[in-house]
């Protein structure tokens, strides 16, 4: 009987994906410059969408004050090879706050979801230290106060601006000089700001008024810091004062010597 021959199994032909591959540039986004971040690979450019970088924002724009704080930049558009990007978190380390927060000073922290001009829901979280020790009703009041205040502030621009504002620093600034209505402050950071998802309902947006609060009362940092300046000034007008009669002397001793 004749031995049949051995089926042969069919082959498989082994496909190597990684040379399928590309790779991308990461830009940032145009408010930062539109430069590269990084570079990333896939197969195809709709494998990007939505994809996310964790960078230092101070190595982004080239500001040491900025290396505390992080930067998740998500891709939003592929164009030939090229991924730009949104921020999609800032946020600045525990650390770096930690370091904020000092002996005999109050803080408030604050974590609200609200919505920008141009509907995108964000999470944000402030941080604010006061000069001194605060009661509870004026803690109170300024935790109020500074929920209030961001919320209207997203509500006046959209989604890039605000994060724009943040960077450069005008949101706080804006928070803090409200705040000192109620009491002095020393510190007004935003720890954190993100797009995020919100199924509820906002609240509605408040009314602020154009002046909140007389300044309850002085810390003792300030009355030293007010004695010094005063100080200061009057030593400068001292000084003003006989330059002056050092100058009219000179001016009579040229009027005798003429004569």
């Amino acid at each position: 009987m004749a031995e049949q021959a051995p089926v042969k199994k069919p082959t498989t032909k082994v496909i190597d994906t990684w040379k399928t591959k590309k790779w991308y540039k990461i830009l940032s986004p145009q408010l930062l410059g539109a430069q590269q971040i990084g570079e990333t690979i896939a197969v195809e450019d709709s494998q990007l969408i939505g994809r996310t970088i964790n960078i230092s924002l101070g190595a982004v724009i080239n500001d040491m004050k900025k290396q505390s704080t992080n930067a998740i930049f998500e891709i939003t558009k592929v164009n030939a090879g090229v991924a730009e990007t949104q921020i999609k978190k800032l946020e600045i380390v525990p650390s770096s706050i930690r370091r904020m927060v000092r002996k005999g000073k109050e803080r408030i922290d604050l974590s609200l979801v609200c919505a920008t001009k141009d509907n995108v829901i964000i999470r944000i979280k402030p941080f604010v230290a006061t000069r001194g020790k605060v009661g509870g009703s004026v803690l109170t009041k300024m935790t109020n106060l500074l929920d209030a205040v961001l919320r209207v502030e997203a509500s006046k621009t959209n989604y890039e601006n605000l994060i724009a504002d943040i960077i450069h620093g005008k949101l706080q600034k804006t928070a803090k000089q409200r705040l000192n209505k109620l009491y002095p402050v020393k510190t007004s950071e935003i720890r954190s700001v993100e797009k995020t998802m919100f199924a509820g309902k906002l609240p509605p947006i408040p009314v602020l008024p154009e002046i909140v609060e007389k300044q309850i009362e002085e810390t003792e940092e300030d009355k030293i810091s007010k004695k010094t300046r005063t100080k200061h000034e009057d030593n400068i007008g001292i000084t003003e004062i006989k330059s002056d009669e050092v100058e009219e002397e000179k001016v009579k001793k040229s009027k005798k010597a003429e004569a």
